[in-house]
């Protein structure tokens, strides 16, 4: 499943892509960054880790709530690049 967050970073127009993977009481996050974002900056404020154009963390949710959290805080990392 890995790859999969590769290809969908390759997507026209994807800055940064997110593959969310459920287990039992939380949610693992993978990200990837294109060109500008960094991923890291993200992972470490839920304690994760990684590189700028990839990184992970863990979160102790439901599926549905952490989609809308990693959405939130890669709304809000892209539109700080905004200046």
């Amino acid at each position: 499943t890995e790859g999969l967050v590769e290809q969908i970073r390759n997507i026209a127009g994807v800055e940064i892509a997110a593959l969310l993977k459920e287990d039992p009481g939380r949610v693992k996050v993978s990200m990837r960054a294109k060109t500008e974002a960094d991923v890291a900056t993200i992972a470490r404020n839920f304690g994760g880790g990684g590189h700028r154009k990839a990184a992970g963390f863990t979160l102790q949710a439901d599926l549905d709530t952490a989609r809308e959290t990693v959405r939130k805080a890669m709304t809000t990392h892209l539109t700080g690049m905004d200046g």
